[in-house]
């Protein structure tokens, strides 16, 4: 194996295998250690289960592949020619993919992998994204605002801020700058009517 890994000129990758389990490495799975940490949890010869740790945003998963020939398919688009009885089997391995809540992972490149009783024996590459950042949440304008005493002032006061640059960008500056005040006389209100609340149970 490790003839086969220094061949695939991966400087900055380490590997690990089922080699173990049978006597054929059934499963190599590589990683840029720049990249990702992967702990191996599980190892048989059927599968690999790995922890997946992201090293940029210290974001992890745990993560099954299931790769391997199940003489049988999902859609029809995953064969052509043979038998044309086969929907059956078809069926039943679609419902074992969803009883199992398995996700089949979309693919690009060589869609047939069998042909004449001949395997094409090529690799498969899996790209794992960190997840989106998290996006701070959007400002919701509450109709009850414009029923509150002090409301006309508040947007007076932030409309008249002086802000510089052409009309579409003074727009924009000045909504985020009511989007402050707004945010700031809600805050005040809310302390208002908590203090208020405290101050009748007191009583």
């Amino acid at each position: 194996m490790a003839r086969v890994e220094a061949g695939l000129g991966l400087h900055s990758w380490q590997f690990e295998s089922n080699i173990t389990q049978c006597n054929l490495c059934r499963i190599l799975v590589g990683w840029d250690t720049r990249k990702i940490s992967v702990t191996v949890i599980h190892s048989d010869p059927q599968w690999l289960t790995c922890d997946v740790k992201c090293l940029l945003d210290g974001t992890s998963i745990r993560t099954t592949f299931i790769y391997g020939d199940f003489n049988a398919i999902i859609s029809f688009r995953d064969r052509k020619g043979g038998d044309p009885r086969w929907h059956n089997h078809m069926d039943d391995f679609s419902n074992c993919v969803a009883q199992t809540e398995l996700i089949q992972i979309p693919v690009s490149g060589l869609h047939f992998t069998w042909h004449n009783g001949r395997q094409d024996n090529s690799p498969i590459l899996l790209s794992l994204s960190p997840p989106p950042p998290r996006q701070k949440p959007r400002f919701k304008f509450l109709n009850l605002w414009a029923e509150q005493e002090g409301y006309e002032d508040t947007v007076k006061a932030a409309w008249e801020s002086e802000v510089w640059g052409n009309p579409i960008s003074r727009l924009t500056s000045k909504l985020h700058n009511l989007k402050g005040y707004l945010k700031l006389h809600h805050g005040h209100l809310t302390n208002s009517i908590s203090d208020k609340a405290r101050a009748a149970k007191e009583n």
